[in-house]
């Protein structure tokens, strides 16, 4: 399991929300509010599957939906 935490000033729940379930088939994504994080555990679904990748990609996606949700919020 690798834990990642979003800054809530910064990063969208919605957008978090949003990742987590795109990523469900592939991963156990489980996400709770510390303010003033997000923190987000992801545990790989496949043994032999490198979870650090799969953290960064998942950080990258809700780094991309929060940014489209913030550009169409102007």
């Amino acid at each position: 399991m690798i834990s990642l935490q979003f800054h809530t000033e910064v990063y969208s729940a919605k957008a978090i929300e949003e990742a987590s379930a795109a990523f469900e088939e592939v991963a156990t994504v489980q996400t709770s509010e510390q303010k003033p994080y997000f923190k987000v555990e992801i545990t790989s679904a496949e043994a032999d599957s490198d979870e650090q990748e799969l953290a960064d990609e998942l950080a990258n996606y809700i780094l991309g939906l929060t940014i489209e949700e913030k550009r169409g919020a102007k």
